[in-house]
């Protein structure tokens, strides 16, 4: 059977690990190999059984990527010949290089991080590669920064510093082309429904219940189809401030607007929990409350049972991971832990969430300076970015909030609604993107090479395959491929 041996410390592959998972590719996993004889394609850290030398080109975590001399060497030329995704790979902080040869530094919040793995080492039967992503390192590095808007232009949010999901890319070309380089096809579960080549979430954050917006979202989408998902805070325009506490109106506000919410329910759109106060606390305790009291309030207000959360403000830390997978929650999409990319479920301690993280692009229309240009500006990025999400057949992801994207959405969404409706791509609620995620993860499959042929070992009829073999690119659903 053809598989990827996943080597090394649980903790240390968390990166390949949350790849594997999301390609569906088959792996083992060992915490070390002595044996090298029955491996494929060997990923992680390197085991005492493979050797190292010193005029070998290296890498280090590509989270902290070397672009140093490596990159000009061999082996790297030999796997990245044409299009080396990694030079354009957008991190926070400066690269050094360090007179050490083939080696490089990366400094991150004053801190250095020395890892150094060969992109590629050759025994007799198989290649190995280590390149690793300590995906856990960086959980928690959320901050404001410049992400790339227009050409030469760029945006401030509050999101990941580190775009775990381009690192993760780049490590996934690495993988396609080690079995390239083994002559074994690269045979993954495909992430869609039939032959999907991405789709579309829409969703809104509901601070408070803007009647006009709203009324504005609903109507477009009507007429595109378009399905959202809508995540609703209870305490409305009321805050919370570090200070002083809540600020204890008589009641919330959103119950005032139900009328408005119904419409949203109504029109067929998902409701989902964006907590009742608007504020995410620094313990797991008062998360959860703040959790809880939101999902009492949709239950009580619109009969909802909500499958999903997303944190106010963008936030996030362990304890609030901890409050959301006691409350249950299928989903949760937060969208200050990544810039984009596939579904996953992320590791704390060791342990494997119960709860499904959805990536969500965190680029919105916070502010408008002048109203007419930059609603010229966002439908102009959306275009470029509904065409780079298809380009990597990621998810495309919009989010906005009623009170300010519904306040211009009849001049910003129609030429966006157009584009995805030209091209076909499907259209699903988080709850319902949750739901098929799920279904996919509870899959798996083998195979194996018989002469020409390639045989699948399980029952995935519902499901289709990607082959990547001899720079091709196929989608499959039978059980027997022949190359």
């Amino acid at each position: 059977m053809v598989h990827v041996s996943l080597c090394g410390n649980w903790q240390d592959v968390l990166g390949w690990l949350r790849l594997l998972e999301q390609e569906k590719v088959p792996y083992r996993y060992t915490e070390d190999v002595r044996d090298l004889s029955e491996v494929n394609i060997l990923v992680g850290i390197p085991p005492d059984v493979v050797k190292i030398s010193q005029n070998r080109s290296y890498i280090f975590e590509p989270s902290l990527l070397s672009l140093s001399e490596a990159f000009s060497l061999g082996i790297v030329k030999e796997i990245f010949d044409e299009d080396n995704d990694v030079i354009r790979l957008h991190t926070l902080g400066e690269l050094m290089k360090t007179n050490e040869p083939k080696i490089g530094h990366f400094k991150l919040h004053e801190m250095y991080y020395d890892y150094k793995y060969p992109v590629a080492t050759k025994s007799e039967k198989c290649f190995q590669f280590f390149v690793n992503l300590s995906s856990q390192l960086f959980l928690q590095g959320v901050g404001f920064k410049e992400v790339p808007f227009l050409h030469d232009e760029y945006m401030e949010v509050l999101t990941t510093l580190i775009d775990k999901e381009k690192i993760l890319r780049f490590m996934r070309k690495i993988l396609i082309k080690a079995f390239e380089m083994v002559n074994l096809p690269y045979i993954h579960l495909w992430y869609y429904p039939k032959n999907a080549e991405s789709v579309f979430l829409f969703r809104q954050d509901v601070d408070y219940v803007d009647r006009e917006g709203v009324d504005n979202l609903l109507s477009v989408c009507h007429h595109y189809n378009i399905k959202g998902t809508y995540f609703i805070n209870i305490s409305g325009e009321e805050e919370f401030e570090d200070e002083i506490g809540h600020l204890k109106l008589e009641e919330p506000e959103t119950p005032k607007r139900l009328p408005c919410l119904k419409k949203i329910k109504d029109a067929g759109h998902e409701i989902a929990n964006h907590g009742y106060w608007h504020y995410v606390f620094e313990n797991y305790e008062e998360n959860y409350i703040n959790i809880k009291k939101c999902n009492n309030s949709l239950e009580k207000l619109l009969n909802i049972n909500a499958k999903g959360f997303s944190a106010p403000g963008g936030t996030w830390h362990y304890d609030l991971a901890k409050a959301i997978e006691k409350n249950k929650f299928i989903y949760a999409s937060n969208a200050c832990l990544d810039l984009g990319g596939f579904p996953y479920y992320f590791y704390v301690q060791g342990r494997k969430s119960k709860t499904l993280e959805i990536p969500f692009s965190s680029v919105c229309l916070s502010f408008l300076n002048n109203e007419e240009i930059e609603i010229d500006k966002f439908v102009r990025y959306y275009l470029e970015y509904i065409d780079e999400q298809l380009k990597n057949n990621e998810p495309i992801t919009i989010l906005g909030h009623p009170h300010l994207m519904g306040r211009v959405a009849k001049r910003l969404l129609p030429p966006v609604f157009d584009r995805i409706v030209e091209l076909g791509i499907p259209n699903m609620t988080l709850g319902e993107f949750a739901d098929w995620w799920k279904k996919r993860e509870n899959l798996s499959f083998n195979y194996e090479i018989k002469g020409k042929r390639t045989e699948i070992v399980s029952d995935i009829s519902d499901f289709q395959v990607e082959v990547i073999y001899s720079k091709r690119r196929q989608l499959k659903r039978s059980t027997e491929i022949l190359l």
